[in-house]
């Protein structure tokens, strides 16, 4: 990315961050923390170093019954299952490309009717969630990685 497009979307951070009133110290009364304001730069930096990076990170997360589950992905046309009957204590995590499609299926098995969800994260922003419940119920999550 070059370097004009990554200070354009700094900037334009910054009039949104100007139009919402923060840090404006106009009138004194405005005026945000000094702290505050080298969080919120450090947030910029961090936006503007993941945009030059080229990838995103992925995380899958289930959510339902420890065990009666199974699992199916695809990141970016890699797929992968894990159909161990179980949930993992951490989410899945990949790197993938700008504008991957990422796929996650959570189902449950048939005689096991607890609620399951999914839900997909790029770079830490929910992208895509979903629930269902019911015996051999599946719930589905199709996003991005944008």
């Amino acid at each position: 990315m070059s370097r004009g497009r990554v200070m354009g979307i700094v900037c334009a951070a910054v009039v949104v961050g100007g139009a919402l009133g923060v840090g404006t110290g106009q009138d004194g009364g405005d005026r945000v923390a000094e702290d505050e304001q080298v969080a919120s730069r450090g947030e910029l930096t961090a936006i503007a170093g993941m945009l030059d990076s080229g990838s995103r990170e992925v995380s899958l997360r289930a959510g339902g019954v420890v065990e009666g589950v199974a699992l199916t992905w695809s990141v970016d046309g890699r797929p992968g299952e894990d159909l161990s009957h179980g949930l993992p204590s951490e989410p899945l995590r990949f790197e993938a490309e700008p504008g991957a499609l990422v796929l996650f299926n959570v189902q449950n098995y048939e005689g096991v009717s607890s609620p399951i969800s999914c839900e997909i994260r790029v770079d830490g922003i929910i992208v895509a969630f979903g629930e269902a419940d019911g015996p051999g119920a599946m719930a589905a999550c199709e996003g991005t990685a944008s």
